[in-house]
């Protein structure tokens, strides 16, 4: 089980199950998804690898500023791999990608990873534009041998909504701790260097 920082620094000598996304606190909704794509990866003895991107898309997209992540990348490195996926790939996002075309980043991802299937969300969609839907996602695997397979997202408890990361940050800066937990599988935790004060309090 090994994470990668860059699509470029993995070229796998055997065939995968492969899912996208950014995956930032790794909840519940998450969790679901790797495991199985774990247990249908290791059935058919294919690797299970997960591409995950950093910063986030958003933020180079949108400008947004301030404590945006639950999870550090190499927190959500950590948690994916104890799912059991045998590598994860943390691929810098920055102005090129973003401007990049589908097809391209879809023949760097054949080219590195040898994916059989592609686990994806129904709304899902990468490259310039986001052009590359799920539409097209399944015209490329007919023609580039892989086979892509929806995923439907994990519901919350009353079936309002589905479990996202959006949705934890919001309940965070309501206060919702309790309700994040549940949503996360865990206690939320934050991570950092402790600074020595001057102290005072001593």
């Amino acid at each position: 089980m090994t994470h990668i920082d860059n699509l470029s620094n993995i070229e796998l000598d055997q065939p995968s199950v492969l899912t996208i996304g950014v995956f930032d606190g790794v909840h519940k909704g998450h969790q679901a998804l790797i495991r199985q794509l774990v247990e249908v990866a290791h059935a058919e003895d294919r690797l299970a690898v997960v591409l995950t991107f950093f910063p986030h898309p958003d933020q180079v997209m949108s400008g947004i500023k301030g404590q945006y992540y639950l999870t550090t990348a190499e927190q959500r490195a950590e948690y994916l791999l104890a799912l059991g996926a045998d590598y994860v790939v943390t691929q810098p996002f920055d102005d090129e990608l973003r401007r990049m075309r589908a097809e391209v980043f879809v023949d760097q991802l054949v080219n590195h990873l040898r994916p059989e299937q592609l686990w994806v969300g129904v709304d899902f969609s990468l490259g310039y534009e986001r052009e590359g839907n799920v539409a097209f996602l399944k015209q490329q695997g007919k023609e580039k041998g892989f086979a892509v397979h929806t995923i439907d997202l994990l519901q919350t408890e009353d079936s309002s909504s589905a479990i996202t990361s959006t949705l934890i940050r919001e309940a965070l800066k309501m206060g919702e701790v309790e309700q994040v937990r549940g949503w996360l599988g865990r206690a939320y935790s934050i991570s950092g260097q402790v600074v020595h004060g001057k102290q005072r309090g001593r």
